[in-house]
């Protein structure tokens, strides 16, 4: 599937970066979303980016190093929960 243009608010900011689903034919209700960001800010104070999975429409718990990448973290999911395009391939 070609990356989807993910909108998300973190910090009182609003960033943009691609977000790329994959569903294993196996496991059908596993999906993993692969972000990558672009933006200095970002990358210079948390990750280069980060791999989510979601099982039955939940997803897994997720490793953070402090409360704002907790924030930021929570912040990508709300936005894939509620980004039209991916709420189709969720449903």
């Amino acid at each position: 599937m070609n990356p989807i243009e993910l909108k998300f608010l973190f910090e009182g900011v609003i960033f943009s970066t691609p977000v790329s689903i994959y569903r294993n034919a196996e496991q059908k209700p596993v999906l993993k979303f692969i972000i990558t960001f672009a933006t200095k800010y970002l990358i210079n104070r948390y990750a280069n980016g980060y791999t989510l999975t979601m099982e039955n429409k939940h997803f897994s718990p997720f490793q953070v190093c402090n409360s704002k990448e907790g924030e930021l973290v929570k912040s990508l999911q709300d936005a894939i929960i509620n980004h039209p395009e991916i709420a189709q391939t969720i449903a």
